[in-house]
Parts: C-alpha cells; sequence; structure tokens
C-alpha cells in the first residue's frame, strides 16, 4: 500500500497537482505518517508557495532527516522563498556535500547556491557594503557547473566591479566572456562601460563600430546609444569632425542631441554651445534642446541662463526633473525660499512615482543652511544619505558632497551659539 500511495504521489506530482498530494497525505491515520510521506508533505506546501508551512512540517522530521541531502535541500527551498538567504545557504551547503557523487542532486543544490549568493550579494550591495557584495559574488562563482552558470555569475560579479569603480577587474572578465560568446550585446556594452571610464576611447571606438557592422539595423535605441558614445569618444580625443559626424547621425536616429555629449568640458563651453545652438538649424527647438543647453550651462555655473531654459521645457512638458534642475539654479543664485518651493514640488512627484529623492534631499539641505535652518538641514540630509546607502551608491562624490553639507549645518551651530 505504502509503495501504490508514494506512486500516486509522484504522479500527482508531475501533474502539478500539489493540493491534491495535500489532501491525499493530510487524510491517512496519524500511523502511517512516516518521515518519507511528511517530507512530502513538506514538499507539496513549498509547490503551492506556502513556504512557512512548508519548512513547519520538514522541521518536525529534522532528528530524522538531518543528514538526508533531499531533506535539506528542501528546508533551504523554504528559506530561499522566505528570503531568509543566510538559513537557505546552510541547508543548500549541507545538501551539497551530502550528495558529491549524485550529479543531478549536486547540480540542483548548485543552481540555488549561486542564486542564494547572489541574493545576498545584492542584498550587501543595497546596505552599502561593497566588500562583503563583491565577497558573495565571487562566492556565488563556485558553484558554476556548466558554461551559462560560469558566464551568468562572472557577468553579475563583473557589473559589480564596474558598480564599485573597480573597471580592470571588471574589464578582465568581460573579455573573457566575449571571447567565448561573440555575440553577448550586453556583456558588450558592460564592457564598453569599464573602457570608456577608463578613458579607453580608442578601444571603445573599435568595437563600437565593429558592433555596428554586425548590428540589427532595426535596433534604434542600441544605434542611438551607440552614436552617442562615439560623439564623446571622438570628441575626447579631439577628432571633432567625427564627432559631429556622428553628432549628425545620431539626429536622424534619435532626432539630435547635438551639444549634448560635449557638455562636461568647462574648457570647451564655446564650442560646445556653438554645437548646441546648430540643433536648432536642425530643427530641434523643443523640449530637449532647453534640456541640453539648460545642462551645459548650469554645469558651467551659467545659472540665470539655465533656469531661463529650464523654465522653457517645464512649460512645454511639465516633467519633475526639470522642476529639480530649475532648483538647482535657484540655490546656486541663493534665491533659497523659491528653491525650496520648487525642490518639495520636484519631490513629491518623484515620490508620487516611487522615485528616489536623494537628488531633491541633497539641494534642500543646502536651500535649509541658507536660510539658516540646522533642523530641517539635517533632516534632509539623513534621508538623502539613507537612501544614497541603502542603494550602494554612497561613492567619492557623494561622500565629499554629504561632508560639505555637514560643514554647512556646524557653521550654523557656530554661528547661533
Amino acid at each position: 500500500m505504502k509503495k501504490e500511495l508514494l506512486e500516486k504521489i509522484e504522479r500527482l506530482d508531475e501533474l502539478w497537482k500539489y493540493q491534491e498530494i495535500i489532501d491525499l497525505i493530510e487524510a491517512l491515520p496519524t500511523e502511517q505518517l512516516d518521515t518519507e510521506l511528511i517530507g512530502e508533505l513538506g514538499k507539496a506546501y513549498n509547490n503551492i508557495e506556502n513556504y512557512e508551512k512548508g519548512l513547519k512540517i520538514l522541521k518536525s522530521i529534522e532528528n530524522e532527516e538531518g543528514d538526508n541531502a533531499l531533506w535539506n535541500w528542501r528546508v533551504g527551498y523554504s528559506y530561499f522563498f522566505l528570503k531568509d538567504y543566510i538559513k537557505a545557504e546552510k541547508y543548500f551547503l549541507k545538501a551539497y556535500e551530502l550528495e558529491p557523487n549524485d550529479e543531478y542532486a549536486r547540480d540542483f543544490a548548485c543552481d540555488f547556491l549561486i542564486g542564494t549568493y547572489t541574493a545576498l550579494s545584492k542584498l550587501e550591495s543595497r546596505n552599502g557594503n561593497s566588500e562583503k557584495a563583491i565577497e558573495y559574488a565571487l562566492e556565488s562563482r563556485k558553484y558554476a557547473y556548466d558554461e551559462e552558470g560560469r558566464v551568468e555569475t562572472d557577468f553579475f560579479l563583473a557589473s559589480l566591479y564596474n558598480r564599485y569603480m573597480k573597471y580592470a577587474e571588471a574589464e578582465e572578465i568581460l573579455k573573457y566572456i566575449l571571447a567565448e560568446t561573440q555575440k553577448d550585446e550586453e556583456r558588450l556594452f558592460e564592457l564598453v562601460y569599464c573602457l570608456f571610464k577608463q578613458e579607453k576611447y580608442e578601444e571603445v571606438i573599435q568595437r563600437l563600430n565593429h558592433t555596428l557592422e554586425v548590428e540589427d539595423k532595426e535596433n534604434e535605441k542600441e544605434i542611438v546609444y551607440i552614436y552617442s558614445l562615439l560623439v564623446w569618444c571622438y570628441h575626447q580625443l579631439g577628432d571633432y569632425e567625427k564627432a559631429l559626424e556622428y553628432q549628425i547621425k545620431f539626429k536622424e536616429k534619435a532626432h539630435s542631441q547635438i551639444g549634448y555629449q560635449l557638455g562636461y568640458d568647462p574648457k570647451k563651453v564655446e564650442e560646445v554651445l556653438e554645437h548646441s545652438d546648430r540643433a536648432i538649424e536642425l530643427e530641434r527647438n523643443d523640449t530637449w534642446f532647453f534640456e541640453v543647453k539648460g545642462v551645459i550651462l548650469l554645469d558651467t555655473g551659467r545659472y540665470e541662463e539655465a533656469l531661463d531654459l529650464f523654465k522653457k521645457a517645464y512649460e512645454l512638458a511639465n516633467h519633475g526633473w526639470y522642476l529639480y534642475s530649475m532648483g538647482r539654479c535657484l540655490r546656486n543664485l541663493e534665491r533659497y525660499e523659491e528653491a525650496i518651493k520648487v525642490l518639495l514640488e520636484s519631490r513629491q512627484i518623484s515620490l508620487d512615482k516611487n522615485d528616489v529623492v536623494d537628488g531633491e534631499d541633497f539641494e534642500l539641505a543646502y536651500c535649509y543652511i541658507g536660510i539658516g535652518d540646522k533642523e530641517k538641514a539635517q533632516k534632509y540630509l539623513d534621508s538623502a544619505r539613507d537612501s544614497v546607502t541603502q542603494r550602494g551608491a554612497l561613492n567619492d562624490y557623494m561622500k565629499e558632497k554629504i561632508e560639505e553639507i555637514e560643514k554647512g549645518i556646524l557653521s550654523l551651530n557656530q554661528f547661533l551659539n
């Protein structure tokens, strides 16, 4: 009878009829329940996504089954989907160790160990712990047992290296991946990013030009992105004719962003603005043109002119980012009360969209320092700091900004005392 029952459970399992398995086992007399059937019951609850109930049932037979690989795997599965990754790691590791010669069971455990370490890495990254995030990513690589797994875990690690500005490490991994998988646009662009950040512009150009030769011409989004990078690279190398050539191509694909890629070199402001003005001749007198030129002027300290352009853009598009940019201009013009009003409006728009607000919060902290309100300055600084830390974005630039605001608040304390 036990054999027939297990065969029926197996058939129901193959048909994904997990609730029928639960009903079948729970209808049995208590004296017929053994650890094998209880294990199947726990598995069935896991499969209907009642992980807490599945875990409770499985833990009831821990004394008898604690050294069984299948039991450890099922418990790890419960913890994994309950997002208790530390405990999931413990049980998946034991399942892996208990079945060194069972290739199928070992591979199954490896898949979930990779998932567990990846989840732990992402969690540490959100908490701003870059070293621990990378440590978990490295751990996940140990359990990749085939080419697909190795590529996925390597790419995840390389992406982390890029995020934490370890570009040389990312480059080494990504070049190895691309040597093995030639047609891989996602990995290519990740490699281009780390080369770009290392100012290896010639190599970026070489790889992007090759991509253009083989790129699907219907994929305009990626082509536009490639053109924008080529504009920047040729400009950095001083080849302005080539830069202009790709600016024009960019215009044809995405209605032009003439001048935008040149907008971050303060030594060439007039040249940049000349390129931006040419956008008008190319029929780009609209919100995007106002935004592009506004960013250039804001970055080069021409706040009144930038403010006028962002106002025009906002009148046309009513986009919260233009309000935020207006707030930045007003803050730099020391028109703090106006800036606070605009920034609070931008902040609410971002919150309504479930977007981050650390940009507004940093600006508000500066503004409240400007009007001598240290409590509100501290409030918005704390909010901005918490946000960038949770997102793993607490880089050197953010740390300098936080330090500058802290000094401003300290100066208020000294002044008020």
